[in-house]
């Protein structure tokens, strides 16, 4: 005879739970940003298939094509994962881009004033100089929340306004390039 407790089902494990879970939340997200982009690419009296199918050929046909997807995507991620950390402690950094410039601006400032060390230890000094400069700028907001109280969307939507016009006087002040027959961004 069988008693209640030997005929009851396993429970599935955690993990299990956990990857149905996440599986579900990815394919709804793509279910989602394929339907909001094939409405999009419907206004511009386009074929969503043959949209998503000539992304998907130019986008993957190549190594090199992988590659600048890549390139593309990464500062879109961190910039995600930097938005996640500020929610996930209960704030709203909507001033990433701000700060992402502000980082690029002084990783290059210290790429171009340390020129003369070895590529081995000048790559980690830039990546620490844009950490350092991007932190500095997000720290402004911060420090304004905790004395002031003033709300971190507002100071860090602020903020982004400011970090486009330091990095434009950056570029064109100290950064600015002196070589001539250059293609620079930097010039005037």
């Amino acid at each position: 005879m069988v008693t209640r407790a030997e005929a009851a089902p396993k429970p599935r494990p955690r993990w299990l739970d956990f990857l149905i879970g996440q599986g579900l939340a990815l394919g709804s997200a793509f279910a989602f940003a394929g339907l909001v982009g094939s409405i999009l690419i419907l206004g511009y009296h386009e074929n969503p298939l043959d949209v998503f199918r000539t992304v998907w050929v130019f986008s993957t046909s190549e190594p090199s094509d992988i590659a600048r997807v890549l390139s593309y995507a990464t500062p879109l991620i961190f910039a995600g994962l930097a938005v996640a950390v500020a929610f996930k402690a209960g704030l709203f950094n909507i001033g990433v881009e701000g700060q992402y410039i502000v980082g690029m601006a002084t990783g290059a400032a210290v790429a171009l004033s340390l020129d003369s060390f070895p590529r081995v230890l000048l790559v980690p000094l830039v990546i620490i100089g844009a950490m350092l400069g991007s932190m500095a700028f997000a720290a402004i907001p911060a420090i304004l929340k905790v004395k002031t109280g003033a709300h971190e969307v507002v100071t860090t939507i602020m903020l982004n306004g400011i970090a486009i016009s330091l990095v434009a006087w950056m570029l064109r002040n100290p950064l600015k390039s002196s070589e001539k027959g250059l293609i620079d961004l930097r010039t005037d």
